[in-house]
């Protein structure tokens, strides 16, 4: 039962770096595609 249990918290972290990971990605595509259109339009 205790590894169980161990093998759920490690599912939930590696989700949870995951989901906060891809976040930080695409945040960061987000922010460079704007900068591409800032230069574009200057």
């Amino acid at each position: 039962m205790v590894v169980f249990n161990f093998h759920l918290f490690v599912l939930a972290a590696l989700l949870i770096l995951g989901t906060a990971s891809a976040r930080r990605l695409a945040f960061f595509e987000v922010r460079q595609s704007q900068d591409e259109t800032r230069t574009r339009g200057l």
